[in-house]
């Protein structure tokens, strides 16, 4: 298990029945956190990727055939 210090960390404060189970830290510096609670899971990613303000980060394509 990963260790987290609660004060420092907003989720486990929010939700005290999830823990952290490992954080994965990717070579452009983008991290994700996953957190559990026996049952369901949780995953909140850090600097994975940028856009700008008003941006869609995934754009919407529609196929009419």
């Amino acid at each position: 298990m990963v260790e987290s210090i609660p004060e420092k960390d907003q989720f486990l404060i929010a939700y005290p029945n999830y823990v952290l189970r490992e954080t994965v830290t990717y070579p452009n510096g983008g991290v994700s956190h996953f957190y559990d609670d026996g049952v369901d899971m949780v995953i909140i990613d850090d600097e994975i990727c940028s856009c700008r303000d008003g941006e869609q980060i995934f754009p919407l394509y529609t196929d009419h055939r």
